[in-house]
C-alpha cells in the first residue's frame, strides 16, 4: 500500500518551476534517502508531501489524501521538523 503516490507532480516556487514532472512511490514501511545538491528541491519535495504547498500540476496522494484538495487533511496527520527552524526568543523579567 502506498503511502505517498505522486505523478508527474510540478511545483513552483515565486513563479519559477521548483521541481517538474516528479514521480514517486513509498509504500509503508519503506525508508526513502533524497540526495541533492543545494536547490535541487529536496525541501520543496518535503513541503508538498507534507501538505505545505501547492503542486502546480500532477497528481498526489499522501495517506490517501488528495495533494490538491485534501491539504488540511495531510497537513493534520504528516510532520515536517527542518533544519532550520525560527525560535521566539523567551525572556524572563
Amino acid at each position: 500500500v502506498s503511502v505517498v503516490k505522486l505523478d508527474g507532480l510540478v511545483a513552483l516556487l515565486e513563479g519559477f518551476p521548483a521541481l517538474t514532472g516528479v514521480d514517486l512511490s513509498v509504500d509503508a514501511g519503506e525508508i526513502v534517502f533524497v540526495k541533492g545538491p543545494n536547490g535541487a528541491g529536496k525541501t520543496t519535495l518535503l513541503h508538498l508531501c507534507a501538505g505545505l504547498i501547492q503542486p502546480k500540476d500532477g497528481t498526489g496522494l499522501i495517506l490517501g489524501h488528495d495533494l490538491s484538495s485534501e491539504r488540511t487533511a495531510i497537513r493534520k496527520r504528516v510532520g515536517l521538523l527542518s533544519h532550520s527552524s525560527d525560535y521566539i526568543e523567551i525572556s524572563q523579567y
